[in-house]
């Protein structure tokens, strides 16, 4: 959790005129002081750091060039005011309204602590107003308003059960620190509780889990009722109050679903009527995977399907391309076959023809 900053809303009253050279508001605004009632909290008390806010000609002429010095409305003491507070630890704005066309409410404007400074306190104070133009716009004396430390968390608690193989996790940070994570799983329930089923009946329970696996230094954790459990960074080893101080448990996770633990034939109402909840979680956990289960095998089924029908087409492929290949090597063999048979009746006739005539070749040698 974390805690706001202080502030104060007005109700602007109105218009005011600076209209003579010595025309002002003036006030004494105190922010960030320590709380000394605040509950282990030991002295010295910072009394926080003051600023003299000053209203006058020159604020109201730059919030409002050509105003005249007049301020009008809340929208233009708004305007004034966080001219004035620049720089001073808190800024001016609007109280919030949803119904309105502008989300403000109407003749309403706010000085917040804007949470600024380096020290540990969170105050807010007004004291010594005055004025010289016959009005505070609606500006008021406020006591001193201590901001409350955050360094706290109060958990509501309920029975719950950590099932095999689920492990809790979560991250934990302080004050705006780096966060930690912390997991719980049921070997660190049944080891801390003593126990074998997993179960965390009471706040007591988790009291102890908290206090075993939470290693954050200096925190204290406090059974508060049956089902609220407290955990303090205590004023003594944290001064921070306001924006400064928080803790906070962010990014729950489970990391899976359970398994259901009983088996159909196990489930018996009659005999063991304190399981009833086991036994609902075991058939929810058993139609949950049973669909789960039924939508995977569909989905193998069709994968299979298409991997035949692939397995198929690829093998008429293969089988038409090696009847192509096995026809264009027989057209080659039948060619080269025909044209070796041609060179040899060529030869055998030329043979021929040189046996035939014999005496003439060897005529024409001589």
């Amino acid at each position: 959790m974390g805690c706001s900053s202080r502030s104060r809303s007005f109700t602007f009253a109105g218009p005011i005129a600076f209209t003579n050279p010595g025309d002002q508001i003036s006030f004494t605004l105190i922010v960030d002081a320590d709380n000394p009632a605040e509950p282990g909290l030991s002295g010295p008390y910072s009394t926080g750091i003051s600023h003299t806010i000053v209203i006058d000609r020159a604020t109201v002429d730059a919030a409002l060039p050509g105003a005249n010095g007049v301020v009008q409305d809340y929208y233009d003491m708004q305007d004034v005011l966080s001219v004035a507070l620049a720089g001073k630890n808190a800024y001016a704005g609007f109280v919030y309204d949803r119904d309105t066309p502008d989300h403000t409410r109407p003749n309403m404007f706010t000085i917040y602590n804007n949470s600024s400074s380096p020290l540990n306190g969170s105050s807010f104070e007004i004291r010594d107003l005055t004025s010289t133009v016959g009005g505070f716009g609606g500006l008021t004396n406020v006591s001193v308003i201590y901001g409350p430390r955050a360094s706290n968390i109060e958990l509501t608690f309920e029975k719950f059960k950590i099932y095999k193989d689920v492990a809790l996790t979560f991250d934990f940070s302080v004050n705006n620190q780096p966060a930690q994570t912390y997991s719980i799983d049921r070997t660190i329930v049944n080891g801390v509780l003593g126990t074998t089923d997993g179960w965390v009946n009471t706040a007591e329970d988790m009291f102890a889990l908290l206090q075993s696996v939470v290693t954050w230094p200096d925190l204290e954790f406090t059974v508060v009722s049956p089902s609220k459990i407290k955990i303090d960074l205590p004023a003594s080893v944290d001064r921070n109050a306001g924006y400064g101080t928080n803790l906070q448990i962010t990014s729950l996770a489970v990391n899976v679903e359970p398994l259901p633990e009983l088996g159909v034939l196990q489930i018996d109402i009659e005999a063991y009527p304190d399981r009833v909840y086991d036994y609902l979680h075991s058939v929810d956990g058993m139609l949950s995977r049973l669909t789960d289960g039924a939508a995977t095998l569909g989905a193998l089924a069709r994968r299979i399907g298409l991997q035949q029908d692939f397995v198929t087409t690829l093998v008429g492929t293969i089988e038409k391309g090696v009847g192509l290949l096995v026809d264009t090597n027989m057209e080659q063999s039948s060619a080269h076959a025909k044209a070796l048979q041609a060179q040899e009746q060529l030869s055998l006739q030329a043979l021929s023809i040189a046996n035939d005539n014999a005496a003439n070749i060897a005529q024409l040698f001589r």
